[in-house]
């Protein structure tokens, strides 16, 4: 090889001019990355309704806690109520400790922010300060796919999600 060759200079030259990606390599990853993508989407859908789901379960399940908490603070009854017809979940507290005929709004949270689900209540359950509760009451949230999950507020107080 000769000093004075141009050899290595044509060479880095062709080099430089072969570097990249093709028109048909990006082609072909734009078309699998739309086939995987077709494939997901509807995976998303349902996955977004069951994220929904589980939100407002735990709105709900707050706002009982909240409830309790605020009976027993407060020594007065507060009462949960699930309106159906304006989706939403109101505290409300009570006059007295027990046998409340007066009752003030404390909280309203909506379920606009979990579209597509829906709630209904067997009752409004209403927390003494002493952590008990009456009547007893079940809480049915269901999402777009029709899954349902269940709230269960026992006389002793005890909220539990199925």
């Amino acid at each position: 090889m000769n000093l004075l060759s141009s050899e290595p200079i044509v060479q880095d030259i062709v080099m430089a001019q072969k570097t990249g990606f093709t028109i048909i390599e990006l082609s072909i990853a734009i078309a699998l990355i739309g086939i995987l993508s077709a494939i997901a989407l509807p995976d998303i859908a349902v996955w977004m309704a069951s994220y929904r789901l589980k939100g407002a379960v735990r709105m709900v399940r707050s706002n009982l806690y909240n409830a309790k908490m605020l009976s027993a603070k407060k020594a007065r009854q507060c009462k949960v109520i699930v309106d159906t017809e304006e989706n939403t979940c109101i505290i409300q507290e009570g006059d007295k400790s027990s046998g409340s005929k007066n009752w003030t709004d404390i909280e309203s949270r909506s379920f606009s922010d979990y579209s597509g689900v829906t709630a209904e209540a067997s009752a409004n359950p209403i927390f003494n300060p002493r952590g008990t509760v009456s009547p007893t009451a079940s809480i049915y949230l269901t999402d777009s796919n029709g899954v349902s999950i269940k709230i269960t507020i026992s006389i002793a107080g005890r909220i539990k999600v199925n």
